[in-house]
């Protein structure tokens, strides 16, 4: 239960009225953790949804195919090739 009688400084609450905080993780450039940052960013899914579409992917396989679709996407958007990659990986393992 909170005290009524405890109220924050108005100073405080002045400075910090209509702000918004933000953290930026920096990931250390090479890492698993780092491309699954890059591809999230890319594929436009949060962190942990990208992390466990890859999760049982080599650091390799996410840093090329990271590669493949943003520099040598050709004119198709890397997010599409991305996808598209993966649906013509799945299709070959169902078959």
């Amino acid at each position: 239960m909170t005290d009524p009688t405890h109220n924050p400084p108005k100073k405080l609450s002045g400075l910090m009225a209509g702000r918004t905080f933000t953290v930026e993780k920096k990931y250390v450039a090479g890492s698993y953790e780092h491309y699954v940052h890059l591809t999230s960013k890319l594929i436009g899914r949060s962190y942990m949804a990208t992390h466990k579409l890859v999760e049982t992917w080599p650091v390799e396989k996410i840093i090329e195919r990271y590669e493949l679709c943003t520099k040598h996407a050709g004119t198709m958007p890397g997010q599409i090739k991305w996808w598209w990659l993966r649906r013509k990986e799945l299709e070959a393992k169902t078959k």
